[in-house]
C-alpha cells in the first residue's frame, strides 16, 4: 500500500498562488537598477534582452546558442554555482540531501528545502 507524499492541503497550496501583500509585490517583482542594467546593456536590441521584450517574445531563441548562452549570464548575475559529475561541490551535494532526508521522516522535506518553505 503506498501513501501519499502531499496531503490534499499541500497539494491545493502547491497549486494556487500565495497570499503576497502590496510590499511584497513591489520588493520581489520591481527590477532594480541593476536588474534592468543586466537586462538591458548598451547595444543589445529587443531580441536580447534575455526574452523580456514581450513584442520579440515569439522571435527570441531562433539562434541555437541564444537560450543557453541566457541561462549563462543569468545564472553568474545571480551567482548560482553548478556541481559537474564528480566534482567536490557535486560530492557534498550527494551528501547533504540524503544528510537533511535522514534527519527527519518526512517524504517531503527535500521538496519543502528546494522551494524554501
Amino acid at each position: 500500500m503506498s501513501e501519499k507524499m502531499f496531503s490534499e492541503e499541500q497539494l491545493e497550496q502547491l497549486r494556487s498562488f500565495p497570499e503576497i501583500s502590496a510590499d511584497e509585490l513591489i520588493r520581489y517583482f520591481t527590477s532594480t537598477a541593476a536588474d534592468a542594467a543586466f537586462v538591458s546593456p548598451g547595444g543589445r536590441g529587443p531580441v536580447d534582452r534575455l526574452g523580456v521584450a514581450s513584442a520579440a517574445l515569439r522571435l527570441y531563441g531562433r539562434r541555437d546558442q541564444t537560450r543557453s548562452d541566457h541561462l549563462d549570464l543569468i545564472a553568474k548575475y545571480l551567482e548560482w554555482q553548478s556541481a559537474p559529475a564528480g566534482s567536490q561541490a557535486m560530492k557534498e551535494l550527494e551528501q547533504f540531501l540524503p544528510d537533511r532526508a535522514m534527519e527527519h521522516n518526512s517524504p517531503t522535506l527535500l521538496f519543502n528545502l528546494a522551494h524554501g518553505t
